[in-house]
């Protein structure tokens, strides 16, 4: 059986499209969450998702679709972002992501998996990083007993063995955080886990970047940032500073 794992796609269907593209053949695709949000193509992106055979797992931005809130963010255009993009998504993907789910433990060729999106909270960003500290793998190590535990959020491709778990991230579809553009995700054939990227066309996103109804200068800040794939400079800190992953290997 072979599984595609896809996270983090952000309404950029030319990523999700890249990754198809690559993968011609495959059983099913497990997605560990964040299908909009951030990108210029929520409802597109919705579609092409709704055709696939798989599990879908909400992500932080999926749930502010389906249930919004006050979202602590201190960009006023971001979350003015995050409220358009609920304006474009149809009835019947609103619908179709309502059924997204939280987590989801599966077996896969005698592997037991555990599928989440990865929102942690206390910890750095409330997400899991190749370099968290001991005390958060301990901690996700005691909550769920399957030996590989999958998921997204935070935009980072690795792989690790942690407190007697194999923890492993594919990387995020359609924005990368760590300077290197492409579309990652990983494969799981086999019994074998690999992690994969391939390019995709960012300027297609960057130029469905112009319908937006914001200012040219923020439009132009963030086609930038998925050119170089990295977070603007408002939003570095707001999360991490992403400069200490840089140039490693965390496979």
């Amino acid at each position: 059986m072979k599984s595609l794992i896809i996270a983090d796609i952000h309404a950029k269907p030319a990523a999700l499209e890249a990754i198809l593209n690559a993968e011609r053949t495959w059983d099913e695709v497990l997605f560990l969450g964040d299908a909009v949000g951030v990108g210029p193509e929520p409802d597109e992106t919705l579609s092409m998702l709704a055709e696939l055979k798989g599990i879908f797992l909400m992500g932080n931005h999926d749930r502010y679709m389906v249930a919004p809130k006050e979202e602590a963010n201190p960009d006023d255009l971001f979350v003015a972002w995050l409220d358009w993009t609920r304006e474009q998504i149809s009835e019947r993907n609103l619908r179709f992501l309502a059924g997204f789910e939280e987590t989801r433990a599966v077996e896969r060729d005698g592997v037991s998996l555990r599928l989440m999106h990865g929102e942690i909270p206390h910890a750095l960003g409330g997400r899991i990083w190749p370099d968290s500290p001991r005390e958060v793998w301990t901690m996700l190590a005691e909550r769920y007993p399957e030996p590989v535990i999958l998921f997204g959020h935070s935009h980072v491709q690795f792989q690790l063995r942690r407190a007697g778990r194999r923890f492993v991230n594919p990387g995020s579809a359609g924005e990368p955080r760590l300077g290197k553009p492409g579309a990652c995700y990983a494969v799981l054939q086999g019994g074998r886990l690999t992690l994969k990227a391939v390019p995709y066309d960012v300027e297609r996103t960057c130029r469905a970047m112009d319908r937006l109804p914001f200012p040219k200068s923020y439009i132009e800040t963030w086609k930038q940032a998925f050119r170089a794939a990295v977070l603007p400079e408002p939003h570095f800190g707001h999360i991490r500073d992403f400069t200490a992953l840089m140039g490693k290997s965390w496979r």
